[in-house]
């Protein structure tokens, strides 16, 4: 016995619902699903079998009447459920797709990264399925929107390559961002190569990308054209065609805009669309914002690197300058220091060789010699001193005990000179590596510089403590002070104001103290005594 297949889907094969129960199939065997109950409704053959089946009574009419209608509502229902079904799963598949994104921002490490795993979420087929999409992100410095990457073709016919491939592969979304993120030297495709020559100032009049960033609101329009942007490579793309706008925003400010279309499928691009975008720029955006930072900052310490290089060259090349300028000067310094010592001698020396021809005594012209020779072997020594770049002895000492110690072999000679030492030290240990020898002559040549300032007697005060990461010694007096002019002389080899000495002392005293990695800080004014304080570094902060 033929059977009737289906009016309505002849091509199916399948067999009328009404024709098997008429055939005498059990009608819980004949019941058809929802959907095709949707379709026996519709159906003219449906309609025929009720009418013969109704009565001739009028309640057989309209109880065959109701349960059309029922059938009809039920249908309805069906409809409702299965766009429900669908946009539930639409859902799922679209906070999928988010879910996947934002587990997968969290793991990259740089922007180009991470724009293309955004961009794989925009253009992804499960849930969003734009077939091309581009982002631009905000140069700040010049005011402009400029082109980093687009994911889809400007050659149309590009897509069936594309879309074979992700067929053939049978690639869901995570393996699509693990492909994508895997292709580190994957040359840009022909979108891209286009959009990063885009560049669009950061003004309202220059079209609908600036005006979302400024006004960070999104525009759909149903064909792009030179009243929508001005920019020739942007219509090349998009021109003629419905688009849509979307603003990147962070919680601080607009970062950038994504621009979206459907060349190839044409599907109409809809409100909720645009608000799932919406969702999906926003997570991207924290990310992104971070990640510009991160360049910034990267950019910065390259800079500050370059520039501390420079500084370290230029820093090299003057301390060699000053040196050559300090070898000139010590040069001109030395030889005016012992022209007079050899011209005293040569003098006497002449002049005891004439006496000592005569037969004259020449003990007092030997004498004098004598002195200026050992005149001359001070200044040897103390040129000597000054220019040798000894090595430090550095070792961990208590600078209290140090200065105490020192202060003890001095107490002879300060009670010879009149002068009271007073001692202001801290309670606690105050250790800094050192070379104790040398901090000792330091010392030495401050107390003593003290003393000679007062030669009538007065008052030395050696105060020592710690602040700022470093640790500190000073000498106090209570002489005459010092001019201007003196101060700025005081570590010049030779300069002194005093009857004896070499006027090395203090230009000694501030290499070594240089050396140790510290500073010597001078204040004084006449009448009111002068102070030195030796800064040298604790390698800790307080």
């Amino acid at each position: 016995m033929n059977r009737q297949t289906c009016l309505l889907n002849p091509q199916t094969e399948e067999i009328c619902w009404i024709d098997l129960v008429l055939s005498g199939t059990p009608i819980e065997a004949a019941s058809p699903s929802r959907d095709r109950l949707n379709k026996c409704i519709s159906c003219q053959s449906f309609r025929d079998a009720m009418m013969r089946s109704m009565g001739r009574r009028s309640s057989d009419r309209l109880i065959t009447d109701a349960v059309d209608r029922l059938l009809t509502v039920l249908a309805n229902y069906n409809t409702e459920l299965t766009t429900m079904a669908g946009d539930l799963e639409r859902r799922m598949e679209e906070q999928t797709v988010l879910k996947t994104v934002a587990e997968s921002l969290l793991n990259v490490q740089n922007l180009r990264d991470c724009l293309r795993v955004f961009l794989t979420g925009v253009t992804a087929g499960e849930a969003f399925g734009f077939n091309r999409a581009v982002v631009f992100l905000v140069n700040q410095p010049r005011r402009a929107l400029e082109g980093q990457l687009g994911f889809g073709h400007v050659d149309l016919k590009s897509y069936s390559e594309t879309w074979s491939h992700i067929t053939r592969s049978r690639l869901t979304f995570s393996d699509m961002i693990r492909e994508i993120l895997s292709q580190r030297d994957t040359p840009d495709n022909d979108l891209t190569e286009l959009v990063r020559k885009i560049y669009i100032p950061l003004k309202a009049e220059f079209g609908l990308l600036p005006k979302a960033v400024l006004e960070r609101k999104s525009f759909r329009v149903s064909e792009l054209g030179v009243e929508h942007v001005t920019d020739r490579q942007m219509l090349r793309i998009f021109g003629g065609r419905p688009c849509a706008v979307i603003p990147i925003i962070s919680k601080e400010h607009s970062l950038g805009a994504l621009v979206v279309d459907n060349p190839v499928t044409s599907n109409e691009i809809s409100a909720d669309g645009i608000s799932i975008l919406e969702t999906l720029s926003y997570l991207a955006a924290a990310k992104i914002d971070n990640l510009i930072l991160q360049n910034q900052l990267e950019v910065r310490i390259a800079e500050l690197q370059h520039l501390h290089a420079l500084l370290q060259d230029n820093q090299q090349y003057l301390v060699e300058t000053e040196r050559l300028v300090e070898a000139g000067k010590l040069a001109t310094t030395i030889a005016h220091e012992i022209k007079t010592p050899l011209v005293t001698i040569g003098g006497y020396s002449r002049r005891a060789l004439r006496e000592y021809r005569k037969g004259d005594n020449i003990d007092h012209d030997l004498e004098v010699i004598i002195e200026e020779i050992s005149r001359l072997e001070g200044i040897a020594a103390g040129v000597l001193e000054y220019s040798r770049r000894r090595r430090l002895n550095l070792t961990e000492i208590d600078l209290s005990k140090m200065i105490s110690e020192t202060l003890d072999i001095l107490e002879g000679e300060s009670v010879y000179n009149s002068v009271e030492i007073e001692r202001n030290l801290a309670d606690v240990r105050l250790v800094v590596r050192a070379d104790q020898d040398r901090l000792k002559q330091v010392l030495f040549n401050l107390i003593d510089n003290a003393m000679q300032a007062m030669p009538d007697g007065g008052k030395v005060t050696v105060s020592a403590g710690a602040s700022g990461g470093y640790v500190w010694f000073r000498v106090d007096d209570t002489g005459s002070g010092m001019t201007p002019e003196t101060i700025d002389n005081l570590f010049v080899p030779f300069y002194t104001t005093k009857s004896v000495g070499s006027g090395l002392g203090l230009p000694v005293s501030k290499r070594i103290v240089a050396d140790h990695g510290g500073f010597l800080e001078v204040s004084s004014s006449l009448g009111s005594g002068s102070s030195f304080t030796v800064n040298l570094p604790s390698g800790k902060k307080d």
